[in-house]
C-alpha cells in the first residue's frame, strides 16, 4: 500500500490576475491544480493521502472543505507559520508515515503527465529503495541528480545544476522508515541551502547507506511545474492553442 505525502506549507505564491490565491488553488484545465494532483495518483491506489499545508492558508481558503470534497479520508496536517523549508513540512507528518509502507513525497504545485503505475513498476523492476522523476533543465530554481549509464542517482543536489537532470519534486521510497531516517540524518548535518532543508539533498543520506536510487526520464512536454503566476499563464496559454488537451 502507498501513502501520497502532499507539501502545500511553506510560502505561497500568489497571483493577483487570480485574485491572490495560493497557486495550487488555480484552476488548470476546469479542475483545481490541486484536484488534478490527487487525481493524477489514483491510478496507484493509494491507501492514504496526507496533505500539509499551513493553519493560515487552511483558514483563509477553506482547504479543509475543499479537501474533504476531494477525498474524504485524506489527513490534513496544520502548520503554524512557515518551516524551514520542505523536509520540515514533510516531518510535520511523521506520525502518519507507516514505516514499512511505500511512501510518496511531492509538491503542490507541479503536475506530470506521466503513468505513475509505469514509473513506480520500473522503480521496482530495478530493485529500487527509492525513486524520483527528472527532465532536463540547468536553472538553478530545481533540484539536481547526477545518474549512471543505469539511470541510478549518484549524488543529489538542490539548486546547483550539477548535471541536467532536474527533479519534478516527486519522490518514492520504497519504506517510509528509509525516507524519515535520510531527512533526519540530513537536518541533524545541516545540510541546508538559505537555512531551507530540502528533500533531494536527502537521497545523498541514503546514498551513503547503500541504498538504490532509481530515475524515470520525462520528456520536457511532459512535466508542468507552476512555481510562479508566468508558468501556469504559460500553461494556460499552450491548453488555448491545444498543445495539451
Amino acid at each position: 500500500m502507498t501513502t501520497i505525502l502532499i507539501l502545500a506549507a511553506g510560502e505561497q505564491v500568489q497571483d493577483p490576475a487570480r485574485g491572490n490565491y495560493p497557486l495550487f488553488l488555480s484552476e488548470v484545465r476546469g479542475k483545481l491544480l490541486v484536484e488534478q494532483l490527487f487525481y493524477s495518483f489514483q491510478s496507484l491506489a493509494p491507501r492514504k493521502f496526507i496533505f500539509s499545508a499551513r493553519e493560515q492558508d487552511v483558514r483563509q481558503y477553506h482547504i479543509d472543505n475543499i479537501l474533504k470534497q476531494i477525498d474524504p479520508n485524506c489527513v490534513l496536517i496544520r502548520g503554524r507559520g512557515l518551516t524551514k523549508g520542505a523536509a520540515c513540512t514533510a516531518l510535520l507528518a511523521i506520525d502518519q508515515i507507516d514505516p514499512d509502507e511505500e511512501l510518496i513525497v511531492t509538491n503542490a504545485n507541479d503536475l506530470s503527465d506521466v503513468d505513475l503505475r509505469t514509473v513506480i513498476r520500473h522503480f521496482k523492476d530495478v530493485g529500487a529503495d527509492a525513486g524520483t522523476i527528472t527532465f532536463e533543465s540547468l536553472h538553478p530554481r530545481y533540484s539536481y541528480v547526477r545518474i549512471d549509464k543505469d539511470g541510478m542517482v549518484q549524488e543529489a543536489a538542490e539548486k546547483s545544476p550539477i548535471s541536467r537532470h532536474a527533479t519534478v519534486g516527486l519522490f518514492w521510497f520504497a519504506r517510509g522508515e528509509d525516507f524519515l531516517t535520510a531527512v533526519q540524518k540530513m537536518i541533524r548535518k545541516d545540510v541546508n541551502i538559505g537555512q531551507k532543508y530540502y528533500i533531494c539533498p536527502s537521497l545523498n543520506e541514503l546514498i551513503l547507506l547503500g541504498k538504490r536510487i532509481a530515475t524515470w526520464q520525462l520528456q520536457l512536454n511532459e512535466y508542468h511545474p507552476f512555481k510562479s503566476a508566468q508558468q501556469l499563464n504559460s500553461f494556460d496559454n499552450m491548453l488555448d492553442v491545444g498543445r495539451f488537451s
